[in-house]
C-alpha cells in the first residue's frame, strides 16, 4: 500500500511499528502460555456460531430482519466483552493499552489522519462497486444488494436506528477490535505482516457473506490495518470504519427515500 504524506509538524511519528512489529525496541509482557489473542480468537468465533443458533431456538417465529437485529445485537456486544475480559486474564495491567493499540493518544493529527482517510475510502469504494456491478451485468449476474442496506429500505423507524446504531457504534468497535487487534495478532504471531494483513482482510470481507462486496470490503480492511499499524491507535481504524459505515446508511436512506 503506497505510503501517504504526513507532515513532520504532526504529532505523531507514522515510521515506528506498533510494539507487536518491533519486540526489539519494544518492552513485551510477561509470556503466560497461549497468548491471550488466540484464546480471545476462540471465544469469540464460538459467540459468532452459537448466539444466530440460539436466538433461531428462543425466537420461534423469528423473520430473518428479527434473527439479524438480535444477533447482531448480542455479536457486536458480546464479542468485544469476551476479547477483553480474556485479555484482561492473560495479561498484566500494565500491558493493556499496549495489547490494544491505546498506547498512542487520539490528538488532532490521528483525527485528521481518520477523516483523510474515511474521505478515500468512500469514493474509492463506491467506485469498486460501480465498476463490480457493471462487469457482473455484463456477464449475465445479478449481484445481490446488502442486506443491511436492504432492510434499511422499507423498515420501520425504530428498526432503522437499531440498524444505524449497529453500523455506526456497535461494528466499527467490535470488529475492529476483533479483527485489527485479535485476528491479526494471532496471524501475525504464526505468518508475519503482509501476510495477517492479507489474511485478516479476506476474512474480514468474507464474513459479512456479501460475495459482491468481497473486493471492496477486502479494500476497506487493508486500508484499516494500514492505518492502525501507522498511527498505532485503535481509535483511528474505529473511526474511520464508523465514518464509512455512516456515509454509507445515509446513501442508502437518501436512495430510499428517493425510490
Amino acid at each position: 500500500m503506497a505510503e501517504d504524506d504526513l507532515s513532520p509538524a504532526e504529532t505523531f511519528d507514522p515510521e515506528p511499528l506498533p510494539p507487536d512489529l518491533d519486540p526489539e525496541e519494544a518492552t513485551e509482557p510477561p509470556s503466560c502460555g497461549l497468548p491471550w489473542y488466540m484464546g480471545a480468537l476462540g471465544l469469540a468465533m464460538a459467540v459468532m456460531v452459537i448466539s444466530p443458533l440460539l436466538i433461531s431456538l428462543a425466537v420461534k417465529d423469528a423473520n430473518l430482519l428479527h434473527l439479524t437485529l438480535w444477533s447482531a445485537f448480542y455479536i457486536q456486544g458480546l464479542v468485544p466483552i469476551v476479547i477483553l475480559i480474556t485479555m484482561a486474564v492473560k495479561t498484566p495491567r500494565p500491558f493493556w493499552r499496549q495489547e490494544l493499540f491505546l498506547d498512542a493518544p487520539l490528538d488532532t493529527s490521528r483525527l485528521a489522519d481518520a477523516l483523510r482517510w474515511t474521505l478515500i475510502v468512500v469514493p474509492s469504494i463506491l467506485a469498486l462497486n460501480a465498476i463490480i456491478y457493471l462487469i457482473s451485468k455484463a456477464v449475465g449476474y445479478e449481484p445481490e444488494p446488502h442486506l443491511v442496506l436492504e432492510l434499511l429500505s422499507d423498515a420501520s423507524l425504530g428498526v432503522r436506528l437499531a440498524l444505524v446504531l449497529i453500523a455506526v457504534v456497535l461494528a466499527p468497535l467490535a470488529e475492529e477490535l476483533l479483527f485489527r487487534v485479535v485476528l491479526y495478532r494471532s496471524l501475525h504471531h504464526l505468518f508475519g505482516t503482509m501476510t495477517a494483513m492479507i489474511i485478516t482482510s479476506f476474512i474480514f470481507a468474507s464474513i459479512h457473506l456479501m460475495p459482491a462486496f468481497i473486493v471492496p470490503l477486502f479494500f476497506l480492511g487493508m486500508v484499516l490495518q494500514h492505518r492502525l499499524l501507522r498511527t498505532r491507535s485503535l481509535w483511528v481504524p474505529i473511526l474511520i470504519h464508523a465514518g464509512f459505515n455512516g456515509i454509507m446508511v445515509v446513501l442508502a436512506l437518501l436512495a430510499a427515500a428517493a425510490s
